[in-house]
């Protein structure tokens, strides 16, 4: 069924998301400024309860931006998939991802550096850090399976060409189930098998022998 033939009861109101165009623009513009600004906390995060507050509020800003940023422009695509412009906006996204995964790599394996009563000695410090304080200590549950900083950094650059693999093996049902092969028994787990995709797992999960594998099948 065409699109201009749904009821509007039916439809995705994106302007809950952006009102407009250029409120789209603005938020995109105002991200993309602050992800170029991020790497000046690189080396300084965890030089006191300050600095590393001050990366953790602004990295979960631009996380946050940037997931509003996503959702917009993926469900504006999804209406219509052939619309160029609607691609190119979600292209702009995605690269935008990136570059955040470039800069912002450093932040977990600075933060599992630390012993957790270090932490705990930021927070009295300053108090403002509670505010994520389960997500710290949920950052502590995986620190045994954190790849070092040089691996999270080569990770984060291959994500673009990561995505580019993936999204061509896509368009072939056929060359798909091959890569899949390749990941063998990870593939198969019960473990993956309860997610929502393959490719997403292996973007986030923190167990570094899946993402090894996923590496290394990139790779082959």
């Amino acid at each position: 069924m065409d699109r201009d033939k749904i009821e509007e009861q039916y439809k995705w109101d994106l302007r809950q998301v952006f009102k407009s165009t250029e409120e789209f623009e603005n938020t995109y513009k105002v991200t993309q400024e602050k992800i170029k600004d991020f790497s000046k906390y690189e080396g300084i995060m965890d030089s006191d309860a300050t600095n590393f507050y001050n990366t953790i509020n602004t990295y979960y800003e631009i996380s946050r931006q940037l997931d509003k940023l996503y959702v917009y422009t993926s469900m504006n695509f999804d209406t219509d998939t052939s619309n160029n412009k609607s691609q190119s906006l979600k292209l702009r996204v995605s690269n935008l991802y990136d570059e955040w995964s470039k800069v912002s790599f450093f932040v977990t394996p600075t933060i599992l550096k630390k012993d957790y009563k270090d932490i705990e000695v930021f927070y009295k410090e300053e108090p403002k850090l509670l505010d994520y304080e389960i997500i710290l200590k949920q950052e502590f549950r995986y620190k045994d399976h954190t790849l070092s900083d040089i691996e999270e950094k080569l990770l984060s650059n291959m994500g673009k060409l990561f995505n580019a693999y993936v999204s061509s093996y896509r368009m072939d049902t056929k060359e798909w189930n091959e890569f899949l092969e390749v990941a063998g028994d990870i593939y198969n787990s019960p473990q993956l098998q309860k997610l929502d995709g393959f490719v997403q797992h292996f973007n986030i999960t923190r167990l570094q022998h899946i993402r090894s594998v996923a590496f290394l099948s990139f790779l082959v």
